[in-house]
């Protein structure tokens, strides 16, 4: 774990990028994407790859103008004030608390296929209640927990991947674009929350070394380098699944009703992504009390600190167990994120400096509207 004063060379930088980017959302997209754009959901990756790259650009030009580690408090407060500061940190934590109900009752539908004596609800309450409550208890084995994390989240791609390649049948990918551009329109915010976390790398702006070239590279090597594992890994799924598949709870039942031979692997490769959900949501619930508590550092926090550790677990329950659609979920989880980022990249346009900067941040609010707007359509259309 990096210590709170030691400088971060450019390696360090891009496994904290790759860390927090590539998690636990790769496994909860490939069924939902392939049912709204079919094998064209790999082109909403290559959509949502150039959108991340784009904000992250932005982001990062800022945060070389006004080093800070509450950017989406501070950034927007640039140009809207307090209100706008504090808009985007609710809308951003808001996302936050609607993923972790999206990643408990994913989770909980694993847990319920292994343990079917509880239904996929009761696992989803138990799961947020025991992350929430150890995340409460200590962090001491986040020094060693990250790297674990990380290999059970790259050692099922890895294995799915070689899996899907090796039994895989190119006609799996057809009917190639059954809904054409509005499907792969569609699926880019369930794409997108596999890339949210990559702002942990402009978050360490002060303490990265030769921050204004390695910042940029460490963003721009983060992001590439997690949609081109994504691509191939999503690629080696789609070869893999025929289409009856889909029609699937999750994706462990799907690959066992595909390789049946290889049921004790796929249990195997289930738990490693329970494990990597639950670590995640651990990761989570400080993440988004110390997001809400920045905000509000002025102020008497005691309060708000302590309705925090009961408010946020609460809320995401009743977002897992009220919500039927998958789909929606991801949708909401896209506003509200994408919101907070177009929220802090406007001081690029309203302050700007020089016609690069005017540039990136035109180029990134395009990407913030493309994005926010494919998951207001979705929400709209959900049934």
């Amino acid at each position: 774990m990096i210590q709170k004063n030691e400088t971060i060379n450019l390696p360090m930088a891009l496994i904290i990028g790759l860390n927090a980017a590539i998690g636990a959302g790769i496994f909860t997209a490939p069924l939902p994407l392939h049912r709204i754009a079919g094998a064209a959901g790999i082109f909403s990756y290559l959509i949502v790859t150039a959108i991340i790259l784009c904000i992250g650009l932005a982001l990062t030009k800022l945060l070389r103008l006004h080093p800070t580690p509450a950017f989406f408090y501070d950034l927007p407060k640039l140009w809207g004030g307090r209100l706008a500061g504090l808009t985007a940190t609710y809308l951003y934590s808001s996302g936050l608390v609607v993923a972790l109900g999206l990643l408990g009752k994913i989770a909980g539908t694993l847990l319920s296929s292994l343990f079917p004596s509880f239904s996929p609800t009761i696992w989803t309450i138990i799961l947020l209640c025991t992350t929430a409550l150890s995340s409460q208890m200590g962090t001491s084995w986040l020094t060693w927990g990250q790297y674990i994390l990380f290999f059970l989240t790259i050692a099922p791609m890895a294995i799915i991947a070689f899996l899907g390649f090796s039994f895989g049948h190119v006609s799996n990918f057809l009917p190639f674009a059954p809904n054409g551009i509005s499907g792969i329109l569609a699926g880019t915010p369930i794409v997108a929350f596999g890339f949210f976390g990559f702002e942990a790398i402009p978050a360490l702006f002060t303490r990265i070394k030769n921050p204004e070239k390695n910042i940029v590279r460490a963003i721009s090597g983060t992001i590439l380098i997690t949609g081109i594992v994504y691509l191939i890994f999503i690629a080696s799924i789609f070869m893999l699944l025929p289409e009856q598949a889909y029609t699937n709870t999750s994706l462990g039942e799907a690959l066992v009703s595909a390789l049946p031979a290889y049921n004790w692997l796929i249990q195997t490769i289930t738990w490693a992504i329970i494990i990597t959900i639950a670590g995640t949501l651990y990761s989570m619930f400080p993440a988004i009390s110390a997001i809400l508590l920045q905000a509000h550092r002025n102020n008497n926090s005691i309060l708000l600190e302590k309705s925090l550790i009961t408010g946020i677990p609460i809320t995401a329950i009743i977002v897992a167990i009220s919500a039927s659609n998958i789909g929606l979920l991801f949708n909401i989880t896209a506003v509200g994120i994408t919101g907070a980022f177009g929220l802090s990249i406007l001081p690029l346009l309203t302050n700007m400096r020089t016609k690069t900067d005017t540039f990136l941040g035109i180029n990134a609010l395009c990407a913030c509207i493309i994005l926010l707007s494919c998951a207001i359509i979705g929400i709209i259309q959900a049934p």
